[in-house]
């Protein structure tokens, strides 16, 4: 014990070497950090300088000013943006809430492995690569580019995570509150819940029949033919 507690070295303890090699080192890590840190800092700090005093009512509600005039607005880019997110929520939340219903309310459709594993290959394929596959289906066979490709581009990258959030939200759903929507007319709930009562029904069934006993089959046990504790004292055999 005495030995190790002599090898045990506190930062008090330390020799002067090793102070100034921990110093060195901690100088650099410091001086590496900063040289990776201070162009994304200054680049930032350049747009926040050159953007802000761009930013007015005329950037929203004006399109681009023609080469050589100064003024205008990106309006035109906003409502493209604003135009293609739409037609990408048409094509991504509709498939994606259709898909996540499917897999939380049919777990044992024979679909349903397949439907699962599409979904977990749209979520691994990267944006590029639905970008080219957009591009080869609109792009190419229309012969222009359009907003249209990028709005499909954009509904396959939504898909799989619309499917994922909506199958997640369905499982939070308490029981008591399915079995109350089956009251109300679903038939996919009415349909669970009658089934859930038909198997309570023969389990409880089974249960009884099981805690019964059995009839014994034969002559009917006596009584009377042995003693109590309480009669022994008094009582006789039967005369044969």
């Amino acid at each position: 014990m005495t030995k190790a507690a002599t090898n045990t070295v506190t930062p008090a303890g330390l020799s002067p070497a090793r102070k100034t090699t921990n110093l060195l080192m901690g100088g650099l890590i410091v001086l590496a950090t900063a040289v990776v840190v201070a162009p994304l800092i200054l680049i930032f700090a350049y747009l926040l300088k050159e953007g802000v005093s761009a930013l007015n009512a005329d950037f929203f509600t004006k399109v681009p000013a023609p080469e050589g005039e100064k003024g205008g607005g990106l309006l035109n880019a906003i409502l493209g943006s604003l135009e293609m997110l739409a037609m990408a929520s048409v094509i991504g939340v509709t498939v994606g809430v259709a898909g996540g219903i499917f897999l939380s309310e049919y777990p044992r459709h024979p679909l349903m492995p397949t439907i699962r594993m599409l979904s977990d290959v749209l979520a691994g394929i990267p944006a590029i690569v639905m970008g080219l596959v957009a591009y080869g289906l609109m792009v190419l066979t229309m012969g222009r580019f359009s907003g249209l490709a990028g709005a499909l581009a954009l509904g396959f990258l939504m898909i799989p995570i619309v499917v994922r959030t909506t199958e997640e939200v369905l499982k939070l759903v308490p029981m008591t509150v399915r079995e109350a929507g089956g009251r109300s007319g679903p038939a996919q709930v009415a349909g669970d819940h009658e089934n859930r009562a038909a198997r309570r029904r023969r389990g409880h069934h089974h249960r009884r029949d099981a805690g019964a006993r059995p009839r014994r089959r034969g002559k009917p046990r006596r009584c009377c033919s042995r003693p109590s504790a309480i009669t022994s004292s008094t009582w006789t055999p039967p005369n044969p």
